[in-house]
């Protein structure tokens, strides 16, 4: 796996909101970023509803006291703000080299894809080649973990949500897994809890050279015409990464690759980020 991708650990994207959450020694339950809000006494920011895919479309997230609240503009938060900066510098050649994305949240035992913004399944902004390959990639994954699969939008409508801009920008494959069934797993659970998700994670990875695969569309979509290697200037010839975002369980893959394979990222612990909202897709 490690000689085919590059693999990508993206660590705490709220650094100081996972401060906040356990310095004093008591979990706070805390969910935003601790970053001041202009013209208000209120504090933070919910990283993952200040990407701007659908921004400022649901006024469940405009309150500056709210634990989702969305910031007075797309990309005001560091955190989003340099997620952004490292996808776009992933493009190369004019092509993104990112293909696979996998967050780790707590919690709800349950593999969600995009769409967040949306109930509809196929909605006119996705291509249904993609979300045949979200669907199947999402139920081997939840079947790896014996987790639930659904769409991110299952339990209600969620607007600048990471995996949604990384889709519909770079048509990233995005998926999130919750883990566990709490917000706060004892130290001791730990280790069991990330051990039974590993698997899901390596199969996400693996696809990353050509997500297509798992709906036996290679040809169509991963090769040039003649089933021939695509060239160099190709989608299919910058070698595929995956990136992971791990929100509370160590999961530190390492890169032994050579520059030029395929890449996965894979964000590490990030305690404070999701655990206020289960459905923190």
């Amino acid at each position: 796996m490690v000689n085919r991708n590059e693999i990508y650990i993206l660590f705490n994207l709220n650094p100081d909101g996972s401060e906040y959450d356990h310095a004093s020694g008591v979990y706070r339950m805390w969910r935003k970023n601790r970053q001041p809000t202009p013209g208000s006494s209120q504090i933070g920011t919910d990283i993952n509803r200040n990407f701007s895919y659908r921004w400022g479309s649901n006024p469940l997230n405009a309150s500056p006291s709210g634990e989702t609240y969305r910031g007075p503009t797309p990309w005001s938060t560091p955190g989003a703000a340099a997620f952004k900066r490292f996808v776009d510098s992933r493009v190369v050649a004019g092509k993104q080299r990112i293909r696979v994305h996998v967050t780790l949240h707590q919690y709800g035992r349950v593999v969600l894809y995009p769409y967040a913004y949306t109930k509809q399944a196929v909605p006119s902004d996705m291509d249904p080649d993609d979300h045949a390959v979200l669907v199947a990639m999402a139920r081997q994954m939840a079947a790896l973990s014996g987790y639930a699969y659904a769409q991110a939008s299952r339990d209600e409508v969620l607007v600048g949500h990471q995996m949604d801009w990384l889709y519909v920008t770079y048509r990233i494959m995005s998926f999130t897994i919750e883990m566990g069934d709490r917000f706060y797993l004892p130290d001791e659970q730990i280790p069991a809890v990330t051990a039974r998700n590993m698997d899901a994670v390596n199969y996400a990875i693996e696809q990353a050279g050509c997500p297509y695969a798992t709906i036996g569309r290679t040809d169509a979509r991963c090769r040039a015409p003649g089933n021939r290697p695509a060239p160099s200037n190709s989608p299919a010839a910058s070698m595929p990464v995956a990136a992971l975002q791990a929100v509370a369980s160590p999961v530190r893959p390492t890169s032994s690759r050579p520059l030029g394979r395929p890449v996965v990222i894979l964000p590490a612990p990030q305690p404070a980020v999701d655990r206020r909202i289960p459905q923190f897709p």
